[in-house]
């Protein structure tokens, strides 16, 4: 047998052997799944649904301690799925197994840590499927950036039109996640919904950390590759890989497009202190931290760019809604009151009355949500609210006034005119009277937002 057929025969036992340990492994979480997930109210009725028999068991047992004190069973039973993928990690080379495997046993951990407990399963259980499609989602979203340097260099292996066309999906579900995602959902119980978890948690601020650690790590590696060549240039790499995380921390910059900007940098930086292009067949192969340091800097890369253009999305979307789109109404409404000395029952009569000629959305996502802007009247006084993206519900009120001035103003008076006719019509166009002592002086002229003109930084 010649060597390449060896090494293809080879290759293709460690992949069978690989793909059986996954097989196993995946077992293992299913198993965990369904026997520490809360068991539906109606009991389970569906194949995916949770049947908390091993629960049940252990609670039958002297075990059952470790349903309210959960540590012991945290360990005990995440660790064969930790074991089962080191040992998929050993014997496939296959990038996508292993991101595969270890999302497993993410979600096998995830399922543990809200199966047991005194009060996390009461969470699982109120969310229902979600809980559990949350908890898969961000599994997987976790360990496609942790094992971002193998997926790049497989990556690397193809052609430029399947690079593009594998990696354009990724992308596009990437920016849906975080434009499309409000956690104000109306049709759930409480108005709480758990999936602004997998964009806000585990995109943005897992994916956004996990990249910007994995450039400074590429950055480290190619200031270790150059030591020989040019010193004093890896040695200022090898410094700022260092000092970077460390003065984020120090400074508490959780911005997270700085973080990623700087992820970016970084990693661009270790790129081009790394060979990028192809290697020619008879050339000697590159060293292993050349390619370490290109794989992980591509990873970076990869796994930054697609939360960036969310992010940059989402700050559209909520500069839209707000300065523009709910502008449009509360400036409706200032000529409302001007005309009619109160504000409407409702934004339609803003239509019927001309003030507007259709009633604004607010921007979220790719428009394929119901999103409205929600108005109350409260006579002299009004507040209108919409939903953004992660969990943002912002509401605006006018400029203040007391139903009391409000009625004085808009009686018709017998003193005759006012001693400056522009004050009185300046007042009615905006709605106010009377500012509160303790108001600023934009929310005397302008009225009060709840939320800030950028998307607040929620860490």
């Amino acid at each position: 047998m010649s060597p390449l057929a060896s090494r293809r025969s080879g290759a293709g036992k460690r992949l069978g052997i690989g793909g059986l340990l996954l097989l196993a492994l995946l077992a293992w979480a299913f198993a965990i799944h369904h026997g520490i997930g809360p068991t539906p109210v109606k009991g389970a009725t569906a194949w995916w649904q949770p049947r908390g028999f091993l629960t049940n068991w252990l609670q039958a047992t002297s075990l059952g301690l470790w349903i309210d004190s959960p540590r012991a069973g945290l360990v005990a039973f995440s660790l064969p799925a930790a074991l089962l993928w080191i040992a998929v990690f050993a014997t496939t080379r296959s990038a996508l197994a292993r991101t595969v495997g270890l999302a497993a046993w993410l979600a096998t951990f995830l399922f543990l840590f809200y199966g047991m407990g005194e009060t996390r399963p009461q969470i699982w259980g109120f969310f229902g499927w979600r809980g559990s499609a949350v908890m898969i989602c961000t599994a997987f979203v976790a360990a496609a950036a942790l094992c971002a340097p193998l997926l790049a260099e497989s990556w690397l292996r193809l052609s430029w039109p399947l690079r593009i066309a594998s990696y354009l999906p990724v992308l596009a579900i990437l920016v849906w996640a975080q434009r499309n995602v409000t956690g104000t959902n109306p049709m759930l119980p409480f108005a709480i919904s758990p999936w602004p978890v997998v964009s806000f948690f585990g995109i943005e601020i897992g994916g956004a950390l996990i990249a910007g650690a994995l450039a400074c790590v590429a950055l480290l590696l190619a200031g270790l590759g150059r030591l020989r060549s040019r010193p004093a240039l890896a040695l200022l790499a090898v410094a700022v890989a260092v000092a970077t995380p460390v003065a984020w921390v120090w400074f508490r910059l959780g911005t997270e497009m700085a973080l990623l900007l700087a992820a970016l940098v970084l990693a661009s930086l270790a790129l081009a202190a790394s060979a990028t292009g192809r290697v020619p067949q008879r050339t000697p192969r590159p060293p292993r931290i050349q390619v370490a340091t290109r794989s992980t800097a591509l990873g970076a890369i990869l796994v930054a760019l697609p939360i960036l253009c969310g992010d940059f999305a989402v700050a559209h979307d909520y500069t839209v809604t707000r300065s523009k789109n709910a502008q449009q109404i509360i400036d409706a409404l200032a000529h409302y009151f001007q005309r009619e000395h109160s504000y409407p029952e409702s934004l339609t009569e803003l239509v019927a009355a001309k003030d507007l000629v259709e009633i604004p959305r607010p921007q979220v996502g790719f428009g394929a949500g119901d999103e409205v802007f929600s108005y109350q009247n409260f006579g002299s006084s009004y507040i209108l609210e919409f939903s953004a993206q992660r969990w943002m519900q912002c509401a605006y009120n006018p400029p203040w006034s007391d139903d009391t001035a409000s009625a004085e103003d808009a009686a018709p008076s017998t003193a005759g005119p006012p001693a400056n006719p522009g004050d009185t019509d300046e007042k009615a166009a905006s709605g106010s009277r009377e500012a509160p002592a303790d108001a600023s002086d934009d929310e005397r002229v302008h009225g009060a937002w709840s939320c800030p003109t950028k998307p607040p930084e929620l860490w």
